[in-house]
């Protein structure tokens, strides 16, 4: 949890926009900071019940909160459009609930 805080706080909460290009996801954030993500570098599209997981080689996820997303249907369509070029499939998991506690 501490590397999350020291490393990944600037990057948590922060209203980003996501554009789906030919090659790339590029995004851009409030404070105007940008970045792509080749599309070689994702592992897998994921669909839970509150959010889409862009899962990346290296351990790393792009969390997307359903909540928070103008267009879903668009972006869901825009993902679908990517896992058909990767090969690679949008994974189902909106049934899934928590099980146990967090302690």
């Amino acid at each position: 949890m501490r590397h999350i805080k020291e490393h990944m706080s600037g990057s948590i909460d922060k209203l980003t926009t996501l554009e789906f290009q030919e090659d790339f996801v590029y995004g851009i954030d409030e404070t105007n900071s940008e970045s792509k993500i080749n599309y070689s570098t994702i592992e897998s599209f994921n669909e839970l019940p509150q959010h889409f997981l862009l899962r990346l080689k290296g351990g790393q996820a792009l969390i997307l909160p359903k909540h928070k997303i103008v267009e879903k249907e668009q972006l869901r369509s825009e993902i679908l459009e990517v896992t058909k070029k990767l090969g690679v499939e949008l994974k189902n998991y909106t049934n899934w609930k928590w099980r146990g506690s967090l302690k």
